[in-house]
This record gives structure tokens, C-alpha cells and sequence, in this order.
């Protein structure tokens, strides 16, 4: 039998013995064989898999249309894209102003089968990403007009959660946590493997769009972990790293009771000693900061259990 060409794509191998049908153990997916050539093996049990027929289509299961021939080889080879778990129905932006670029990167993502839209400068990345839900944005930072950075911001901003991934050649410390800062879900330095940049995006949608504003909100409390800084009505308030993170806390779990144990497993470390009754004066601390001065009572204490917080807005 003519050995095919081998596939460009990254695959993984699924055995089959020709002599029983079944496959071996060492290898968990599942595929069907031709009815008159094994008929007990379960139909229903089918995965989508490349094939290997030059002019079939992209994604199947190629199965030839007469039985195995004896002088065949024992066992046949049968490839699996290893991306398609992750790759079906998944839409994705890419936002590069060099032509180049944005051509291997959609080349690249299609070929692995994701759908793909393309922007070339900041203010397209944004109308894009406003106007239609993504599953991931791919975001190089050297934009023209709207830079990588500000545009991040403007869709965390609106609210925007599908996870990014911001391209640069811009490798200093300082431009990584700026980008994570702002919003991104990852940063990756050019030059750059386009086989690790796949992987990074698929774990990314393994997690989700789920909500993670860079700037924690409640009623009219404002707080930016990164400057470590706060506001409320306007007004920035001055805490310390303690209170700061007791705020942060707070402000997370909105209108929900926030136990003693909790706050001690968030805010203090191991070292604590826990007979002490610090949790109780830096709540204190942080009522006659964030309460008194706006005649609010939105730190409120549930006796015996411990504390909630339920913003309100400024008159």
C-alpha cells in the first residue's frame, strides 16, 4: 500500500489492529471502521479526523472503499488533529498593522481551523471587538492612532472579557506588566513561536471570557490594584498596603458576608497570630476612611460571622 504524505499539521497516531478491530490501550480515542470490515465496533462512537485524501475535505474521516488487502501493513494509521477540541466554532481577531504578520497569523489560526477576522490599526481592533463577541484577540502593541495598550483599556472598559494576547516586539519588564495591566491575559515578545503562541491561546479559551476588570468598581468606590490606588465619589482616599488589600477584598465579594477566616487567608499570611484581634481594627481602620469622612455605613459588621460591605452610590 503507497504510504501517504506526511500531514503538515501537528497529529497525534490512533492504531488499529486489523486483527480484532479494537484499539490498543495505550490510546483513548475512539474511531469507526467500515461496517463489513468490523462490524461490533459502536458507529456512535465517531470523532472528526483529517483526511488524508489529497482532494477530500478538510476535517473526516478518510475510509478507503474496499477491505484491507492482505499484504497490507498490520496495522493502520489514522490522524488526529490534536487542536479540533479547541478549534470548532471558535472565532478569533487578529489586530497587526504589518501585512506580513497579519498574514501568517491568519494563515497560521486557520489552518488550525479557528475562524479569523483582521484589523490593522486600533480603532478597526475596537469597533471589531465592540460590534462582535470573540472567543480571543490576538494584539500586537505598535498600532497606529489607538496603541495595544489603550485599546485593551478601552475594551475592559466596555466590558469587553474575551481574553487577549499581546504581541510586541517591545520585550522590557516594564511594557510585560504595563500590558498585563491594562487588561491582557498574556503577553508574548517578538520573535515568538507560532507553536507556543497556538498553545497559549488554547489555554486561554479553556478558561474562558469570565469578568476581570482591571479596575475593581462598587457603588462609587473605585480601586486600581496596579497604581494601589483608591476613590471614592472622586475623592482619592489614602490607605495603606493593609487596608488597601482589605478594601480590594471587599470590593470583590460586594453584598456578601466576608468571614474572619477569609480575610486572614487573603489579606495576612501564615505568620499571623490568630488570638489577636487585628482583623477587627483595620476594618475599623477602614471605616473612618471610606465611610465616616461621606456620612455613609457601607461597612457593616454581621455579628458572628463577620463582615459585609454593600455600596452605595453619592447622592
Amino acid at each position: 500500500m503507497q504510504q501517504s504524505p506526511p500531514s503538515p499539521y501537528p497529529t497525534q497516531q490512533c492504531r488499529l489492529n486489523h486483527h480484532n478491530g479494537q484499539p490498543n490501550t495505550n490510546v483513548s480515542t475512539s474511531t469507526r471502521l467500515l461496517p463489513h470490515a468490523r462490524p461490533e465496533v459502536n458507529h456512535e462512537q465517531v470523532h472528526r479526523t483529517r483526511f488524508r485524501h489529497p482532494h477530500a475535505p478538510r476535517f473526516a474521516l478518510f475510509l478507503p472503499d474496499a477491505p484491507p488487502r492482505t499484504d497490507e501493513p498490520e496495522r493502520l494509521h489514522i490522524e488526529l488533529t490534536r487542536s479540533v477540541h479547541y478549534c470548532r466554532f471558535v472565532r478569533l481577531l487578529v489586530v497587526d498593522d504589518e501585512p506580513r504578520m497579519a498574514t501568517l497569523l491568519t494563515r497560521g489560526f486557520r489552518d488550525e481551523g479557528y475562524a479569523v477576522d483582521v484589523a490593522t490599526n486600533g480603532t478597526d481592533a475596537l469597533w471589531l471587538a465592540t460590534e462582535n463577541s470573540y472567543d480571543a484577540i490576538i494584539l500586537d502593541v505598535m498600532l497606529p492612532g489607538i496603541d495595544g495598550f489603550e485599546a485593551c483599556r478601552s475594551l475592559r472598559a466596555a466590558q469587553r472579557w474575551a481574553p487577549i494576547v499581546m504581541l510586541s516586539a517591545r520585550d522590557a519588564v516594564v511594557d510585560r506588566v504595563r500590558g498585563l495591566d491594562a487588561g491582557a491575559d498574556d503577553y508574548v515578545p517578538k520573535p515568538f513561536s507560532f507553536a507556543e503562541l497556538g498553545a497559549r491561546v488554547r489555554a486561554l479559551l479553556r478558561r474562558g471570557a469570565a469578568e476581570r476588570p482591571a479596575v475593581v468598581e462598587a457603588g462609587d468606590l473605585r480601586l486600581d490594584p496596579a497604581q494601589h490606588r483608591a476613590w471614592r465619589n472622586g475623592s482619592e482616599l489614602q490607605l495603606s498596603p493593609k487596608e488597601m488589600a482589605l478594601l480590594e477584598l471587599f470590593m470583590r465579594h460586594p453584598n456578601e458576608v466576608v468571614t474572619r477566616t477569609q480575610i486572614l487567608e487573603h489579606v495576612w499570611d501564615f505568620e499571623y497570630d490568630g488570638l489577636s484581634n487585628v482583623v477587627d481594627q483595620y476594618v475599623s481602620y477602614l471605616r473612618k476612611k471610606i465611610d465616616k469622612p461621606f456620612g455613609r455605613n457601607d461597612l457593616r459588621t454581621v455579628r458572628g460571622v463577620g463582615y459585609r460591605l454593600s455600596p452605595s452610590s453619592g447622592s
